[in-house]
This record gives C-alpha cells, structure tokens and sequence, in this order.
C-alpha cells in the first residue's frame, strides 16, 4: 500500500511559536494562529477556557514565530560580545555529558542548547552547567530564574570557581547511563 501524502495537512496553521513555560524550563507550548486568525494554544488553562499567558506573550511580540527572531528582552542580554542570538535559543533537558550547543542545520547558527539532567547534591556540576551556559551568552537572570540559583551566587563568583577548581561533567555512557564524573582541570577550562 503506497504512502498517503501529509502536505493536505502540512499547512495546518498559518504560524506557530514556541513558548516555555515557567514552571518547568523543559517544557515548551505550542501557539498556533489558524487559518481563521485565531491564537490557540494547548496548555491546561486555555483547554478549560481561560485567559493564557502564552498566548499573551505572543500576542505582547515577547516569542519569535518558528524560524524567525525577535529582540531579545532586556532581562535576557547575553554577558559576552560573542553571545549568539539568545532570543532563539532554547534550553532542552538531554541525555548529555555536558551542556552541548545544537546548530539549526538552515542557519548553521546555535539555535538550542541540550542541558544535563542535574543531580541533586553535587554543585560542582551545577556551577559547570551555569558556567558553560553563560560562556553561550544566557543571560544570568535567566539562570537564576530556570535553576533557582541562590542570590549569594554571581555570574562573576561562578567564573572565578570554575577557573580555580575546573568543570565536572558526566564521565562515559554505558548501558544507558552516565558512568562518575570526568573533571577538566582548569588549564582546559
């Protein structure tokens, strides 16, 4: 039986943005303008009828549609001259080593970043995660707010640890989990 084609379907919205949500960094909604110029989205409060932040959000110009980009708030002004375009990126939780830049194969720019899943306890690993990620040009208010890092802790006192103690990541996969730690000496960092 031959393949049915999906492009009847492929149109289905005339755009669409990705809005992440604030209780879960991960976790991303879908906003999608219909062919009938109306803003849906699919997170628990609209599906119940009520006002939706997500859809207040696009509609305020804060989200970038699909495949394009938007000025990056205030509150998300990268720390480095060499900071990518941070109102594209995305934060997504991975099976990864270590923070680990994703390039969109059109652009060949940065578009997402994987980030470790982070284990409760070992701030050395936390401290590397930041580190790398503000190296990426995230904005370090937004790390305090995706992390829940404690006030005390400044973008200038994380630097100052890693290159005194090094990074920790995760050491080699096998059998589907992260095997112990492989610690990169602060003459690599």
């Amino acid at each position: 039986m031959p393949k049915t084609s999906t492009k009847s379907n492929a149109k289905r919205y005339e755009q669409q943005w990705d809005v992440s949500s604030d209780s879960d960094p991960t976790a991303y909604y879908t906003v999608s303008l219909t062919r009938e110029g109306q803003l849906i989205c699919h997170c628990w409060p609209f599906l119940r009828n009520r006002e939706c932040k997500h859809v207040r959000r696009v509609q305020a110009g804060e989200i970038a549609p699909r495949g394009q980009t938007v000025a990056a708030p205030p509150w998300m002004t990268p720390v480095s001259s060499t900071a990518i375009a941070v109102s594209k990126l995305r934060l997504v939780l991975a099976n990864v080593r270590c923070v680990t830049p994703v390039a969109d194969k059109a652009e060949a720019e940065i578009s997402a970043v994987k980030v470790p899943p982070l284990p409760l306890g070992n701030e050395h690993f936390l401290l590397t995660v930041l580190y790398d990620l503000l190296q990426l040009g995230v904005a370090w208010s937004a790390l305090q707010k995706r992390f829940k890092v404690p006030r005390e802790i400044t973008p200038e006192w994380v630097t100052y640890y890693i290159a005194e103690y090094g990074r920790l990541i995760y050491g080699p996969l096998q059998e589907g989990r992260f095997q112990g730690w492989e610690y990169i000496p602060p003459e690599g960092v």
